[in-house]
């Protein structure tokens, strides 16, 4: 699903993740339910999706709304669990998943 959404950066196989740009403007608040549209750049690497909320070289921008960002990352999940613990700023996987579910917007009947 993430290589149909995001175009990656050119490399076939990623050793290590990108590296965050020097001089960089550093957003350190996590991601909250009630956040606007906000920049967040993901990347894979080794398998696994991961996310950071400032820029990193290589790696493509997106603004998204908390609901976007949940719709993608619980996708995979599993694969994704880098980046979920990256925006929501929780290192427990467990608690991590359950604030980015509470970011989804309900279903509609």
């Amino acid at each position: 699903m993430f290589d149909r959404l995001l175009p990656w950066p050119k490399q076939e196989t990623v050793d290590s993740a990108p590296l965050p740009v020097r001089n960089a403007r550093v957003t350190s608040r996590a991601v909250r339910a009630g956040d606007g549209r906000r920049p967040v750049w993901l990347w894979p690497a080794g398998g696994r999706i991961h996310a950071s909320l400032s820029p990193v070289a290589g790696a493509p921008s997106r603004n998204l709304t908390p609901a976007g960002l949940a719709r993608l990352l619980l996708a995979d999940p599993a694969r994704s669990m880098p980046a979920i613990r990256a925006v929501t700023g929780v290192d427990d996987d467990a608690r991590a998943l359950a604030c980015i579910r509470g970011w989804q917007e309900p279903a509609v009947r």
